[in-house]
């Protein structure tokens, strides 16, 4: 089993079908194409949206319903067949796709 190190949790263990593609990177980080999605029980719930390639590059991230239950995805086409998803229809949050909105702060904290 591949082995990371983390910017938080140190070093673990998983399994190549936990690794989170991003075909096209994150937004400034398009070079970062594969991240785990690590859940601690007591940062609940808090994600942590680790790359595999960077060791010091995570991500801190909140399920989108946790902050609007009233959130409709709404991706285009390119982005769905990108993800092998159906093309006719928006997929269905927690059940085909999952949804995080990375937590941002500026560098003084606030």
């Amino acid at each position: 089993m591949p082995e990371i190190a983390t910017k938080y949790s140190g070093s673990i263990e998983y399994k190549e079908d936990e690794v989170v593609c991003f075909p096209s990177g994150l937004p400034a980080f398009e070079r970062e194409l594969e991240f785990l999605a690590i859940e601690l029980p007591a940062s609940a719930p808090l994600v942590f949206l680790q790359s595999v390639q960077t060791s010091g590059l995570c991500f801190l991230a909140l399920p989108i319903g946790g902050i609007d239950k009233d959130y409709r995805l709404a991706m285009i086409q390119e982005d769905l067949r990108s993800l092998g998803l159906a093309e006719d229809r928006q997929p269905g949050i927690g059940s085909e796709v999952r949804c995080l909105a990375i937590v941002a702060m500026m560098e003084d904290g606030s």
